[in-house]
């Protein structure tokens, strides 16, 4: 085993950034479901499938999918949802247009121009008009017709997740440093308390030994399906042995003291409001550093901490992770 100040340090600090990424993960699901992004973007894709996402028509052909009973059915009282599987959208864009049940010996083209006559003057031409090529494709099989469909449905779903994590991308960085400014997650003051302190160094890479054996984290918020899957889904509580890190985490780092202009201001408080122009350059960094770490995820983090942790091991395997994937 490799016990030098230098791993322990190391541990800490990664420690450290996996429960900020962990806290920020949780914050941004929890403004995500406040703005309903996920719901927005939902309804811009659905929108989006039937031409110019501004067209009254395609608003009205999003409307009656989202109202659709297997649809409604995902969705909390009085809310949209926030997701549509593939194979239900299928099922709701058939029924929609009347051709649940259909004549095999029956091209699914000739079906749809049927149902275009029967159904125009309610759902408008769109709808029949951008299914066309699928029931083409199709021939006479309503099973490759649904498929075609599930296909079409899931690419643009692929296109609005791309656009949310981009969103979350900025979400993650203003929540990020907000976080670090308002409880000073200054990674240069931590890194120099758990240098000049090795009790409390070594205190936490025990912690972060502990925690390395869990089970990595997901970084719902990168995730490449996040944007299509209920949000009560996406967020569960901290596992005990996380909780603990936190609290031992957050209790090195904050404010304390007066303000520079303030009776009673001491320079030898690592936790002091910077009082000159490099204290405050310093600090910045030091909050930048913390910030841009956050935004790597936690998943990142925790496989950082789970090499270090194996390096202090001897190189030896950490014991298996626990069942089930722990979010945040």
């Amino acid at each position: 085993m490799f016990q030098t100040p230098i791993l322990d340090v190391a541990a800490g600090l990664l420690l450290f950034f996996l429960v900020l990424s962990l806290v920020c993960t949780s914050l941004n699901e929890s403004i995500s479901r406040m703005l309903q992004l996920r719901e927005e973007l939902l309804w811009k894709a659905l929108t989006s499938l039937f031409q110019n996402s501004e067209d009254e028509q395609s608003a009205t052909l999003a409307r009656n999918i989202l109202d659709h009973n297997l649809v409604d059915a995902l969705s909390p009282p009085g809310k949209d949802t926030s997701f549509i599987p593939s194979d239900v959208f299928s099922i709701a864009v058939l029924d929609l247009i009347g051709l649940n049940a259909t004549d095999s010996q029956t091209e699914i083209s000739d079906q749809l121009d049927a149902a275009k006559t029967a159904k125009s003057g309610d759902l408008g031409d769109t709808v029949f008009e951008t299914l066309k090529p699928l029931a083409v494709a199709a021939g006479k099989s309503l099973d490759d017709f649904r498929q075609g469909i599930e296909r079409w449905y899931g690419a643009t779903m692929d296109r609005a997740t791309a656009l949310y994590k981009g969103q979350m991308q900025v979400v993650t960085f203003c929540v990020a440093f907000a976080l670090c400014l308002m409880v000073n997650a200054d990674t240069l003051m931590l890194a120099k308390a758990l240098w000049t302190n090795p009790q409390v160094s070594a205190k936490l890479a025990a912690e972060a030994q502990t925690v390395a054996k869990l089970q990595p984290p997901v970084n719902v918020s990168a995730s490449s399906s996040a944007a299509n899957q209920p949000s009560s889904e996406l967020v569960t509580p901290l596992p005990p042995e996380l909780q603990t890190a936190k609290s031992n985490v957050f209790g090195l780092i904050g404010w304390s003291g007066t303000f520079p202009w303030q009776t009673g201001y001491d320079h030898a408080n690592e936790h002091r409001y910077p009082a000159t122009w490099w204290e405050f350059f310093l600090k910045l960094i030091g909050l930048l550093m913390t910030t841009f770490a956050a935004c790597l995820g936690a998943p990142f983090w925790f496989d950082a901490l789970s090499k270090v942790i194996s390096l202090k091991n001897g190189g030896s395997p950490q014991a298996a992770p626990a069942a089930g994937n722990q979010k945040a």
